[in-house]
């Protein structure tokens, strides 16, 4: 993983994004802008981990360039499946913005690829001044979780 600048291009693509995101549609324009600085950008070369399954869960990402293949251990050889694929646009660690509980899969990106991040402290200080995103982001991520 390398840090890049956060460019205007990925600032308007997350105003263009973020608003079709599950819980982040009933977030006002106000409270986007609000989010943005928070917003960090990094780039990932082909094959690198984003994070591996039961790394802490400190971040949601956006993919602004590239794919990323979710994949989750099976069986007790240690062995892992590809259980999705996810391309420009789509979001995942999403549970990390407020469960902070242990990642449930590993993220590997079959390609290089650059993200855009929001840590889940910086986001809490949005939830914080709206309690009725958190309770809809709660109800997504449940929902999520149960594969609706």
């Amino acid at each position: 993983m390398r840090p890049l600048p956060l460019s205007n291009e990925n600032i308007d693509f997350l105003k263009r994004v973020l608003p079709q995101v599950d819980f982040f549609a009933p977030m006002t324009a106000e409270q986007l802008d609000f989010l943005l600085p928070f917003v960090t950008a990094a780039g990932y070369d082909y094959g690198e981990t984003v994070f591996s399954e039961g790394d802490p869960g400190d971040a949601f990402y956006v993919i602004f360039r590239g794919a990323v293949v979710v994949k989750v251990k099976s069986g007790w050889l240690g062995g892992s499946r590809q259980v999705a694929k996810l391309i420009l646009g789509q979001y995942f660690g999403e549970m990390a913005l407020i469960s902070g509980e242990p990642r449930s899969a590993t993220v590997v990106c079959p390609e290089p690829a650059e993200l855009l991040a929001v840590k889940a402290i910086d986001f809490a200080l949005i939830v914080e001044q709206n309690p009725q995103v958190r309770e809809l982001i709660e109800r997504v991520a449940r929902d999520r979780g149960r594969g609706r």
